[in-house]
């Protein structure tokens, strides 16, 4: 099962905004559904020295004040892929 169309478009807007309203060099997120993906995607540079793009399996630094472990209310919206 996938996303609809119009939501996958509100959700990389979202995305997309996020990266660049946070100046963050990337960022990855994934929608599921019982849970398997239904929508995933990433935004930005991987490494940016050597200008590779960010894709949803790239591996991403997350900082220690961010929690590891979200509530089920919003992992239920928004995943954060590290």
């Amino acid at each position: 099962m996938s996303a609809p169309e119009a939501l996958t478009a509100e959700l990389e807007q979202l995305v997309r905004r996020e990266q660049r309203d946070k100046r963050l060099p990337s960022i990855a997120a994934a929608v599921t559904r019982a849970g398997e993906p239904v929508w995933e995607t990433a935004v930005g540079a991987a490494d940016v020295r050597a200008e590779r793009e960010a894709t949803p399996d790239t591996q991403l630094a997350c900082p220690s004040k961010v929690p590891r472990f979200w509530p089920p209310s919003r992992s239920q919206i928004l995943t954060v892929v590290s």
